[in-house]
């Protein structure tokens, strides 16, 4: 039997419009009463304190109220997620009053990254070790799944490290920040061990607006209106889809063909029923970038990515970290600064480099540490090594501490108040969240 996957418009995005079109969703699937028990849990897209860059705040309460009035027994309705490293999610949930809008329902909002977490067994190639997750997710969606109910609610975007970000790759919200790190190089593989374990009763995707370079936004040009919700039980067909609406290469995109693979769902567009029908997706396809290289934005002259010419750094991985912290200090002014990541380094090119240079990564490090150690000119240079594969938490202290990038500039870049974000980040520690990047910062 074909995965079905449904595309329905939103209209004008008003509150009656997504109402309709969320229920239309469930309808597709055999309505509300046919898929909700026990407690639910909503697991949305909170990754940043970026308006353009989550479930967008009027599609959760949408489909809080379309459950609600769909008369059916259930327990709680919790609203979830752990957000992108180093930010708390409670901050995240400031965003449009969410945490606000969903305690007026009568929902809870639930911060992963503040919950008491238990060790689990995913006997993974990439997760190959006990990890800890969150108990409540544990004891609900793993040892009593049977009595509850997963629904998945991603927003699509493009994703500069995995090509798209849709159902597979929202369940990396469910670790904790060191886990999310942990392997980060091998994403593609480790998203879809995740999503063996953790399989959503139904998907439905957050398509009112598209997000080009993403997965979050360092330009509102980034932001792209779609007006769609797409929705199904199979999430490897409606990624497959998603890629196919975002004119994103199924090529790109290795953990489908993992999933695929291992017989998680279907990838292949040919064996996917699309409703109401397939010509849907030409009529709306778009053509975004999910490329670090094609991104057109303005770059600061004075940060460099120098890669090596063996092995450039994988966009997962060392590379990346530096890459999203260049968009980070795009526009800005900050000091000279020189990134490097990845084997194969031509010494003669880094004999005139001068100043804060940031040696990012094993491979970088293992090739060029006895170099930069033994060069006569040691009171020109300031070298930080940076050890791991996504060393986030190594990299952000002297990028910090080179780039001279103020509190002010960093509000505006998460795009709310400096007393929002500090009240945000006291409420977060007083309930034990995890975000040390965050305070570093």
């Amino acid at each position: 039997m074909k995965p079905k996957v449904y595309i329905t418009s939103t209209k004008n995005n008003t509150k009656t419009d997504l109402i309709e079109a969320v229920r239309s969703c469930f309808n597709q699937f055999g309505g509300v009463e046919n898929i909700v028990k026990g407690n639910i849990f909503i697991k949305i897209n909170a990754t940043a304190v970026n308006v353009d860059a989550i479930t967008t705040p009027n599609v959760i309460i949408a489909i809080i109220k379309v459950i609600q009035q769909a008369n059916v027994k259930y327990d709680n309705i919790y609203i979830f997620d752990n957000s992108a490293f180093g930010m708390p999610t409670r901050l995240v949930f400031k965003i449009g009053k969410l945490a606000k809008r969903i305690k007026k329902l009568g929902a809870i909002p639930l911060y992963l990254d503040e919950q008491e977490p238990i060790f689990m067994e995913f006997n993974g190639k990439v997760l190959d070790k006990p990890i800890p997750i969150p108990k409540i997710i544990f004891e609900n969606l793993v040892e009593h799944k049977e009595d509850n109910t997963y629904i998945n609610v991603p927003k699509l975007k493009t994703h500069l490290q995995t090509g798209i970000t849709v159902c597979i790759k929202n369940q990396h919200g469910l670790l904790y920040d060191s886990e999310k790190l942990y392997k980060h190089h091998q994403i593609a593989e480790k998203i879809v061990e995740i999503y063996e374990k953790f399989q959503p009763d139904l998907n439905i995707v957050d398509a009112t607006t598209v997000l080009d370079n993403g997965a979050v936004s360092f330009s509102k040009n980034w932001k792209v209106p779609m007006n769609l919700l797409l929705a199904g039980r199979d999430a490897v067909a409606v990624d497959r889809i998603g890629a196919e609406l975002l004119g994103i290469p199924v090529n790109r995109i290795n953990f489908l063909k993992i999933a695929s693979e291992k017989n998680l769902g279907c990838s292949k567009i040919e064996e996917i029923e699309i409703l109401p029908h397939r010509e849907i997706i030409d009529e709306k396809q778009i053509k975004l970038n999910d490329l670090f290289e094609d991104i057109e934005l303005e770059m600061p002259e004075n940060f460099q990515i120098i890669s090596g010419k063996e092995h450039k750094g994988c966009p997962a991985g060392c590379r990346g970290v530096l890459e999203y912290f260049k968009l980070i200090a795009a526009g800005g002014k900050i000091l000279p600064l020189v990134g490097i990541c990845g084997r194969g380094h031509d010494l003669a090119e880094l004999d005139n480099l001068k100043g804060s240079i940031l040696i990012i990564g094993d491979c970088a490090i293992n090739e060029l540490k006895d170099y930069f150690e033994n060069r006569s000119d040691q009171e020109q240079i300031n070298v930080f090594y940076i050890e791991g594969h996504f060393a986030m938490i190594g990299f952000i202290k002297p990028f910090r501490e080179v780039s001279k990038i103020s509190l002010k500039q960093l509000s505006t870049m998460l795009e709310l108040s400096l007393p929002k974000i500090i009240t945000g980040m006291i409420g977060a520690k007083r309930h034990k969240a995890n975000f040390k990047s965050m305070i570093e910062f």
